[in-house]
């Protein structure tokens, strides 16, 4: 029979503390001082639960233990173990135990429980899987536990399965709300030596980071720079500085909303015109320009825009800089298709002025196009619908205006079949015709799963002389999808004189597919892209994309363009993907590993055979 003691008796008898106690079978000694219970022992005292086989309370020594499927819970900190012994202060050792803390589970042989603070754990390993033998973990001789803190361990080692991986002379995770973290990139190229490259950042507030970046180039030198960035609803603001062997880059960027009005300004400096690709490996800077500034407000509505900006440059001429100094406002008014009578129209004005200080120079462009349409429905099958157009520009002091005329005739044949007849017609006003099309397209529908498209188009703008050599090319498009099938195929045939321009026919089923690509304007080039995509059971995942030319012959490439191979690895709390890309002027492979419970902190292996470049990477 379950026996419960009342509460003011357990708190006498334990720490002086309220508890709710419930046991099966209960013995207490009074002389001794001390409680016994067995039996589905249930114990709750200030926001802690324990549930055990038996309960040992020992007044005197003023420690108590519990044996036997153990359970203990303290807010989020869960731990189950085969027996706890604690004193008064919390204090004690718990064996055989498994740790549960938010996202992250611990196992140890032993548990030393410094204070209420503070957790030591013996022969033991953390990791985010919750199964009984996890996919990963990482593990060490001790482990440091500071619930609500961080979590510290010394030679840790992490593994998959039982295979060691990855070492870690010192790992330290914080169990707070991140302020600060780091991102690093080891390795080694042909052109910069060995390299360690890192950014330390900081979250002074939720807008407000700023990072420091530390790198080293043993074949260069070493550097460093500083980065500022706070982001807002209405106010970003970025600004980035770094120096390496006196060479200098330096960004500010700013964006503001007042009321209506959006601000935007951005600076840039570059000591070195080559900055960025000595020593960021970005894209070369055509144009060596030493100094950039920007400057921009803007004000939108839902039919207007208004906009002033100015910029700043210098840039190199026969090894000297000349200033570029420009100003240009500028608007655009929108008006969105509105109805007048029995048609519709809509207006669009744009102007802009651009002054130019460096050489004096003045320009002013104006340009509007006014557009009126009306969709009439002859018969259930057929409607017509005209569009008139006119346009006139004013750039540079030169005015030129336009009239377009675009009427289309639309006929629906049953409901498999529907063409289009049109007209493209371009005049400009003083000086005659620009363009005369008239064209034709159509689609027919095979029931729901293909159809088959038609256009094609003459220019009559010289009459019908030679107008064979006035058709456009033919374009043609099957698309057929059923199930697990897709085909599609799409040509361009020019009528005269006749020649096939191009063709494309790609097909996919399942796991394979094909794209096959022939381009008559490039003489010997049959393009054909190979895909594979398939599960190896429920974790594997492969792919597969090879793209080579059929008519192409070289001994070095063996007609292979592009080659792409990828595995990847899904395991319940974690993913490993593996990635190999060669084309005929690089060749790389990366391998990456992935907790799910940090999706942006993979860490994996880098490779570019091109300029020998490797490196180990934590983002």
């Amino acid at each position: 029979m379950r026996k419960i003691l009342p509460i003011f008796l357990i708190g006498s008898i334990l720490f002086s503390s309220e508890i709710k106690f419930k046991a099966d079978y209960l013995r207490f000694e009074r002389k001794k001082d001390t409680l016994n219970a067995k039996g589905n022992v249930k114990v709750e005292w200030e926001g802690k639960f324990i549930e055990a086989d038996e309960l040992f309370v020992d007044r005197e020594k003023n420690e108590f233990e519990v044996r036997g499927n153990v359970f203990y819970k303290e807010g989020v900190l869960k731990i189950w173990a085969d027996r706890i012994l604690f004193n008064r202060d919390g204090e004690g050792r718990i064996f055989n135990a498994k740790v549960s803390y938010d996202k992250y589970f611990l196992k140890a042989e032993e548990i030393e429980r410094v204070s209420k603070e503070e957790f030591i754990l013996e022969k033991a390993y953390i990791t985010t899987c919750d199964y009984p033998h996890p996919h990963y973990r990482l593990t060490s001789k001790r482990i440091f536990f500071y619930p609500e803190v961080k979590i510290v361990a010394y030679n840790m080692i992490f593994k998959v399965g039982k295979i060691p991986l990855f070492y870690f002379p010192y790992w330290w995770q914080s169990l707070k709300k991140r302020k600060w973290g780091f991102r690093i990139d080891i390795g080694k190229s042909r052109n910069q030596g060995y390299f360690f490259r890192s950014v330390i950042y900081y979250k002074i507030t939720k807008n407000l980071k700023t990072s420091l970046l530390l790198d080293y180039f043993s074949e260069i030198a070493s550097g460093g720079g500083i980065e500022v960035d706070y982001k807002s609803k209405n106010l970003k603001t970025n600004f980035w500085f770094y120096n390496i062997k006196n060479n200098r880059k330096m960004t500010f960027f700013l964006w503001q909303k007042i009321k209506r009005f959006n601000i935007q300004s951005n600076i840039e400096y570059y000591s070195s015109p080559n900055f960025n690709f000595n020593y960021f490996w970005e894209e070369k800077i055509l144009y060596p320009v030493r100094v950039k500034s920007r400057f921009g407000i803007s004000r939108n509505t839902s039919s207007s825009n208004f906009l002033l900006y100015y910029y700043r440059e210098q840039e190199s001429l026969n090894s000297s800089f000349r200033d570029v100094e420009v100003v240009k406002p500028g608007f655009n008014f929108y008006l969105f298709p509105r109805k007048f009578l029995f048609l519709n129209y809509s207006l669009k004005f744009v102007g802009s002025n651009r002054y130019h200080y460096s050489y004096g120079e003045y320009e002013k462009n104006l340009s509007s196009i006014l557009n009126i349409y009306k969709n009439f429905s002859i018969t259930g099958f057929l409607s017509f619908y005209p569009k008139l157009s006119y346009e006139y520009n004013f750039y540079d002091g030169n005015f030129r205006s336009y009239i377009f005329w675009n009427p289309n005739l639309r006929t629906r044949i049953l409901r498999y079949y529907s063409f289009d007849l049109y007209q493209k017609y371009k005049e400009e006003i003083g000086r005659g015709e620009i363009y005369n099309k008239i064209g034709f397209s159509g689609i027919l529908r095979f029931y729901k799963f293909m159809s088959l498209k038609n256009s094609i188009e003459l220019d009559i703008l010289n009459g019908f002389k030679n107008y064979r050599e006035n058709f456009t090319p033919l374009l043609t498009r099957f698309d057929l999808r059923r199930g697990k099938l897709y085909l599609y195929l799409r040509n361009k045939y020019r009528i005269y004189p006749s020649r096939n321009l191009e063709s494309e026919l790609f097909y996919k089923y399942g796991i394979f597919g094909m794209d096959i690509f022939y381009y008559s304007s490039y003489p010997g080039k049959f393009d054909v892209i190979n895909t594979l995509d398939f599960r190896i059971g429920k974790k594997w995942k492969f792919n597969l994309k090879i793209r080579y030319d059929i008519l192409y012959r070289d001994l070095k490439t063996r007609n292979i363009w592009y080659k792409e191979i990828s595995f990847i690895r899904d395991l319940h709390c974690w993913d490993m993907s593996f990635k190999m890309k060669e084309r005929q002027d690089k060749k790389e492979f990366w391998i990456f590993f992935r907790i799910k419970a940090f999706p942006d902190k993979p860490i994996g292996v880098y490779y570019n055979r091109k300029d020998g470049r490797w490196s180990l990477k934590k983002k």
